[in-house]
């Protein structure tokens, strides 16, 4: 919707837009009840699937299709999965498939029993996790280490201490010529 109306901005149009309180108006970005009946007596179409909304929203678009005569059997409200095939012009809902949210984590798809055992050791350990920005052609440190708690509190003096460590074993690795970020990740 906000591509719209920049759009429209941009061609010059005079836009009247916003919430009801600055702007008078309000609007959903939807089309209403006769822009939809009228979409609908323009398409003639032989098969309607309403596809956006809550169930009784897209049972309302069925029932302005049924009223310009769109078949009733013609007309699919799906739920997520549900298939609709559609062989020698004749559509059908034919079929489920398993559908629903799937974890991503940019390594694997879909299998969460490691996320969920990861999450109850987080819960009843906690979590340390240290970053530090390191520049890859020189290995000098750039920042300061920053040091990163789940689960448990760090007093103020020991995340002092941390951080001194940290950057000692840092420039005992760069004088050392270890620049590897790996061997920085083991000594670290």
């Amino acid at each position: 919707m906000t591509k719209i109306v920049d759009n429209l901005f941009k061609l010059g149009a005079h836009v009247i837009y916003g919430s009801g309180n600055t702007s008078g108006m309000h609007v959903s970005g939807h089309g209403h009840q006769g822009d939809l009946k009228l979409m609908l007596t323009l398409m003639k179409p032989k098969y309607f699937m309403p596809i956006h909304g809550e169930y009784r929203m897209l049972h309302l678009h069925k029932m302005f299709a049924d009223s310009v005569g769109v078949e009733q059997e013609n007309v699919f409200i799906l739920n997520n999965g549900d298939v609709v095939d559609i062989k020698a012009s004749v559509a059908r809902h034919t079929r489920s498939i398993p559908a629903g949210s799937t974890y991503v984590d940019g390594l694997s798809v879909g299998d969460m029993d490691f996320v969920l055992r990861d999450r109850q050791k987080i819960a009843e350990e906690g979590i340390l996790m240290i970053t530090v920005l390191v520049n890859q052609k020189d290995g000098k440190v750039m920042a300061e280490p920053e040091v990163i708690s789940r689960g448990f509190a760090i007093e103020p003096k020991r995340r002092e201490q941390m951080n001194r460590l940290i950057l000692d074993t840092l420039k005992d690795l760069y004088e050392a010529g270890r620049h590897s970020r790996n061997v920085k990740k083991k000594q670290i």
